[in-house]
């Protein structure tokens, strides 16, 4: 058995490295999980993106040699017929719960490719150093999930006459397991002055996640989405590097005059973690927006369109 590995804190390629699966993991590990590698002379940390039952045998004469094979899984013959790779090991399973979802390593290997990103730097926009060290220190407090992984894609664009998709706008909308995206901590404190004002008008529980936290803060709230604390989010465009797999229903609240990038480690649109979410067919997923940017509308042309 193979494994296509996404390496934590360092690597050269877009693509993840191919790792051997020995018989005593073959019945544990999963795409999601953290586990350790080696990598060059030391062992390091890194998400399992892919399995292949592909056949392959470890070299008998010395089964600790091998070289990390970036790529496919398809094919390891080099130019010459003769020469067989020979690949290294996973060296253990960290944790048995999937820390990143599906939908996220595709996303996290796309990013890659299209912006030309040494992959360990795609995956530490979805998980962080110090949300690592923090999961690690606690030993990683999250919860087995509980989803039907089943197909509930409904997309649409709703286009408002009025100059902001405001929180009486879509009260109409509201329900359970729902992300809420919205363009900034202006229009999040918006949000959140209206059901403080109004505490009886929703009766579950909304969580709130501004754009700026701190490392522990951030780290929080990795968990707490990834446990679905509360039965509503509402966040700025950062709460896309979360792992919203236990949700059914995105909202992107768009605002042509609002920021739509993130900039570190490049200037990546957010508009392209929402495509890939999309892509992922395990969510219905909402755009509203007053002034839509032409960019959405092409990137988005086979989600309905209706008017508010």
């Amino acid at each position: 058995m193979l494994a296509k590995i996404i390496p934590h804190g360092t690597s050269f390629s877009t693509e993840p490295l191919t790792y051997f699966v020995g018989d005593s993991f073959r019945s544990e590990i999963f795409p999601g999980q953290l586990v350790e590698i080696p990598y060059g002379k030391k062992n390091i940390l890194g998400i399992v993106s892919e399995i292949s039952e592909e056949n392959f045998e470890k070299n008998s004469e010395n089964p600790n040699f091998g070289v990390a094979i970036v790529g496919k899984f398809a094919n390891f013959r080099g130019e010459n017929p003769d020469e067989i790779f020979d690949i290294k090991g996973i060296s253990a399973i960290i944790d048995a719960k999937p820390i990143l979802a599906p939908y996220q390593l595709r996303t996290i290997e796309r990013l890659a490719m299209k912006y030309i990103l040494p992959i360990h730097k795609a995956l530490a926009i979805f998980l962080n150093e110090p949300t690592l060290r923090r999961l690690q220190k606690y030993n990683f407090p999250l919860e087995p999930s509980e989803k039907n992984q089943k197909n509930i894609s409904k997309n649409e664009i709703f286009i408002s006459k009025n100059e902001i998709i405001s929180p009486e706008l879509l009260m109409s909308f509201f329900k359970k397991n729902l992300v809420v995206v919205v363009s900034d901590d202006i229009l999040l404190t918006r949000f959140e002055n209206f059901f403080q004002k109004n505490p009886g008008i929703f009766g579950e529980k909304i969580g709130w996640y501004p754009s700026e936290m701190t490392d522990t803060k951030r780290a929080q709230a990795f968990i707490d989405i990834y446990n679905k604390k509360s039965e509503i989010i509402i966040g700025t465009r950062r709460l896309l590097q979360y792992n919203l797999a236990r949700y059914d229903e995105i909202w992107y609240l768009e605002d042509s005059f609002s920021g739509e990038y993130f900039h570190y480690p490049v200037r990546i649109a957010y508009t392209d973690f929402l495509a890939h979410i999309a892509d992922s067919e395990q969510f219905s997923i909402k755009i509203f927006s007053s002034t839509p940017r032409l960019e959405t509308l092409s990137q988005f042309h086979f989600f309905d369109l209706h008017h508010l």
